[in-house]
């Protein structure tokens, strides 16, 4: 398991955070490979390169803050485990929208830190992230590929071609017949916004008349007439 922590207190992270997280794990019995980062801009960037299974995060940091790395984060993937440790409280309700899977608060007692780190530990080595393998060309190569459904944003046809997208990244699939990919994944609730794109919902922020938005921003093309069936969809979805 590879955790990484980002507090912009280094002091912080050396002498009462790493002996915390070092209990938590031997706590949870768990092989782990720890990093520690004071800049989130950092951890996004090795991120992009190796994400990790558990990521623990401050919310005050300078020039990117927790929040808005968490958000980040979930873009790049969509099935690491989630911690914020902060001295703000009241900060709670609002790390909702991140998916977060504890809230911890600095001045709690360490025996209920390390209890409640080697809970969250325990529970990321036993989730197993449902996946989708495909095979992909790549400098003209074949190569096989899984991704989380999570992960997964939309897919489209341009010129016989088929695309997959995740929240950064895009692959040309090797995969011929775009009428294969529609049949499987309509049937996993993804919704075709126009001819030659479909798009998991649980990705689209915005829907206006004209066209989707999604969480990294991207905004794709809406059919006249599915204005309104989108919107019940994501209205009986979420409510």
């Amino acid at each position: 398991m590879k955790i990484a922590i980002c507090d912009d207190d280094p002091d912080f992270l050396k002498n009462v955070f790493r002996p915390l997280i070092e209990n938590a794990v031997k706590q949870a019995a768990a092989d782990a490979h720890i990093s520690f980062f004071t800049d989130g801009e950092q951890l996004l960037e090795r991120f992009s390169e190796d994400s990790f299974d558990l990521v623990i995060l401050d919310i005050d940091m300078p020039r990117l803050n927790g929040k808005e790395l968490a958000a980040e984060l979930r873009l790049i993937n969509s099935t690491f485990f989630l911690v914020f440790a902060t001295s703000y409280r009241d900060e709670v309700y609002n790390t909702i929208p991140y998916r977060i899977n504890a809230f911890i608060t600095k001045d709690s007692a360490p025996e209920k830190i390390i209890v409640e780190l080697a809970r969250v530990i325990r529970e990321r080595r036993e989730f197993s992230p449902e996946a989708y393998s495909c095979e992909i060309i790549a400098n003209g190569d074949k190569k096989l590929i899984r991704i989380p459904f999570g992960d997964l944003f939309y897919f489209c046809c341009i010129k016989r071609r088929i695309y997959l997208h995740t929240g950064r990244r895009e692959y040309l699939l090797a995969e011929n017949r775009f009428a294969d990919v529609e049949e499987q994944f309509l049937a996993r609730g993804f919704y075709e916004v126009c001819r030659g794109y479909i798009v998991n919902p649980n990705k689209i922020s915005l829907v206006e008349k004209n066209g989707v938005t999604l969480d990294n921003g991207e905004v794709l093309p809406l059919s006249r007439g599915r204005y309104k069936e989108l919107q019940e969809l994501l209205m009986n979805k979420y409510y």
